[in-house]
């Protein structure tokens, strides 16, 4: 009977501990990105940042994802803190994930803005104002074509009123197609 009791009082605790849990799930951050497959070309470009202007840098072979939206559905304020590019294929060089993770100032151009705060309820659907650029994957030199499989990951946090900041981590399936020219 005491094993009954201790296993109940646990049970108990348990639930008690588990209801004074911040929700974590209150917002939803929805991304799309179409076309969601990109090809990866031989060819350095410049970054958002740059606007288009010296010496192009990102590596070869760069890749880019053209149109990029995103929405916030939630009850917080969202900060974006950092958009990701993971990519995985048997073709990279010691099997590794490719990851591509935009600086400060890429996201700022990216986005369009110094501000990445949406506020609590604005649902309106965003789009990027300049392409998602990355490169620099390493591909086994004797591959002549590859696929490689992922996600753009968007990662940042919603606050309450009293401060209190949640982390928010969406992704959406990405391809990079490689073609070596020969």
């Amino acid at each position: 009977m005491s094993n009954f009791i201790a296993i109940l009082f646990l049970a108990l605790l348990a639930l008690a501990n588990l209801s004074c849990q911040p929700n974590l799930s209150d917002g939803e951050l929805k991304l799309v990105v179409a076309p969601s497959t990109a090809n990866a070309l031989p060819i350095p470009v410049n970054s958002c940042k740059s606007g288009g202007a010296g010496t192009p840098s990102v590596a070869t072979p760069s890749y880019e994802f053209t149109r990029f939206k995103f929405s916030w559905f939630g009850s917080k304020d969202f900060t974006i803190g950092y958009i990701q590019v993971i990519l995985r294929s048997g073709f990279l060089q010691g099997g590794v994930d490719s990851s591509c993770i935009l600086s400060a100032a890429d996201l700022d151009a990216t986005l369009g803005t110094t501000s990445r705060v949406i506020p609590a309820g604005d649902s309106a659907e965003r789009n990027i104002a300049c392409s998602i650029r990355c490169g620099g994957l390493k591909i086994d030199p004797k591959v002549t074509n590859a696929y490689m499989t992922g996600v753009v990951r968007m990662v940042g946090v919603q606050t309450d009123t009293d401060g209190n900041s949640f982390p928010v981590v969406s992704e959406a399936p990405v391809a990079v197609q490689f073609t070596k020219i020969q």
